[in-house]
């Protein structure tokens, strides 16, 4: 073992990887996608970026991209590949969505050389095998094509909703996470800067995570150059739209939906909503960091509205029309720009950390604009009524629950019920001071439940480790 660790170092010595994996830099101005008090966010070299050109087809149904990225390895181990993941293939969930869609990448390179792209993890994966290895510290640069093809959603309009539809870094914990699974949230990602160009025919409209910085249209072609702060993953949807606005501490917020679809009013009142939301989460978690803030609406007729998160754009599925259920679902979704947005979790291991997080935010916004007797309604409906149903504890893998409804009664129910009851216990100064900290303190990055402990017991100076436990499974 120590003359293989010699040999290893000797031969990093001679390769110089420094002159195989010199720094990478490009000249994107990420800062438009800030408000400026943040637009020091966007330095953040110790992050990947993405430089992506994407051009979709909507009659053939075909999205075609290249993908030119570098990320830095912080991973504390020397490389041998790369592994990105392919959110399209993965299978369908159980609500039926996804299963018939295929994403495929081609011409890969590492450092300009080619590499074999081989798919792994049901092809919800493809790894990259380095050319060379590549240190700690290094700065790896890779480059594909891919294309993918994709469905409106099922029970919905012509409109497009193209979320996850690029190749995109796995996390790293002790090894390349390619976890599968059915539930509906698949995304387990590290911060990440982009900049994109997005191409759709002429009369079709874009909606996206980060902000629009330029738009031209040429020769029938519309294309939109697009970047952004450091966000968990990019989103993407198109259509022939029309939009409703609002805006909230300078943060602009655009509600996209199909024209003539009916849904003019609930669009206005949606933009509303989330302006109402977004003041309060500013005030109660922190400031939302970014210039723009969209939603995709869409009617679906699913029995009850869905909403579905994604940094920077929402995708909402009306059942039918604007309900008071509608205003618990922006209002949720809005509150993953926090947890999930800006405060990543392993979904899988850990997904108490941001759906209870949605599913108790709710509150907040009805007692600040509605009262504390409409907030309450809210908490019997949305949170204590899926907690009886639990069986399970709220902070446990979603392999432990292993069915839909017992996931769902425990994270989103008894989660929820544990952030409210905390709340209770240690009062609300020391909570939201909790918060505020627990979010300060991990923007960006990806957090444990032991992190939201110890703001907790910080600001509470109370040893909370029982309480955590007896609710979550633990601690």
């Amino acid at each position: 073992m120590t003359r293989r660790l010699s040999s290893l170092a000797l031969f990093f010595v001679l390769l110089g990887p420094v002159g195989r994996y010199p720094a990478a830099h490009d000249s994107f101005d990420y800062t438009p996608a800030m408000r400026p008090a943040f637009a020091s966010d966007t330095n953040r070299p110790d992050l990947p970026h993405y430089d992506m050109a994407i051009t979709v087809d909507p009659a053939a149904r075909l999205l075609k991209g290249h993908l030119a990225m570098h990320f830095p390895n912080t991973m504390g181990a020397v490389l041998q590949d790369a592994i990105l993941r392919l959110y399209p293939n993965f299978p369908q969930d159980i609500g039926g969505d996804g299963g018939d869609v295929s994403d495929s990448v081609s011409n890969a390179t590492v450092q300009g050389t080619p590499v074999v792209a081989s798919y792994e993890a049901a092809r919800t994966a493809v790894r990259l095998t380095l050319p060379i290895p590549a240190p700690p510290g290094a700065e790896v640069a890779l480059a594909l094509d891919w294309q993918a093809t994709f469905k409106p959603w099922h029970g919905t309009d012509d409109t497009l909703p193209l979320p996850s539809y690029y190749p995109q870094l796995a996390v790293w914990d002790g090894g390349w996470r390619l976890d599968v699974t059915r539930f509906p949230d698949h995304v387990y990602a590290t911060s990440s800067l982009y900049h994109v160009n997005v191409t759709v025919p002429e009369g079709w409209s874009i909606a996206a995570s980060g902000s629009v910085i330029n738009s031209a249209t040429t020769n029938g072609q519309t294309t939109s150059e697009i970047v952004t702060g450091p966000i968990r993953e990019w989103a993407l949807s198109i259509g022939r739209f029309v939009q409703a606005q609002a805006s909230n501490a300078g943060t602009r917020i655009t509600v996209f939906h199909r024209r003539g679809d009916g849904l003019d009013d609930a669009a206005q009142r949606i933009a509303l909503h989330a302006a109402a939301a977004l003041n309060t989460y500013n005030q109660r978690y922190g400031p939302y960091p970014f210039r723009n803030l969209e939603f995709h609406l869409l009617q679906a007729g699913r029995g009850e509205d869905i909403g579905v998160e994604y940094p920077g754009l929402i995708f909402i599925l009306l059942n039918s029309g604007y309900t008071a259920n509608t205003r618990f679902v922006v209002a949720h979704e809005i509150a993953h720009q926090w947890f999930y947005g800006m405060l990543g979790d392993d979904i899988y291991n850990e997904p108490w950390l941001d759906e209870a997080f949605a599913q108790f935010s709710p509150l907040l916004v009805e007692e600040q604009w509605a009262g504390p007797d409409a907030a309450q309604v809210v908490y019997q409906a949305q949170i204590l009524r899926l907690a009886r149903r639990a069986t399970l504890a709220g902070g446990l893998s979603i392999h432990t629950y292993g069915t839909w409804s017992r996931y769902y009664a425990s994270v989103y129910g008894l989660g929820a019920q544990f952030l409210y009851t905390l709340r209770q216990t240690i009062g609300d100064r020391a909570f939201f001071a909790g918060m505020q900290r627990y979010v300060r303190d991990h923007k960006y990055g990806i957090t444990h439940t032991a992190d939201f402990r110890t703001a907790m017991e910080q600001s509470s100076s109370q040893d909370l480790r029982s309480l955590f436990r007896d609710w979550l499974g633990r601690s």
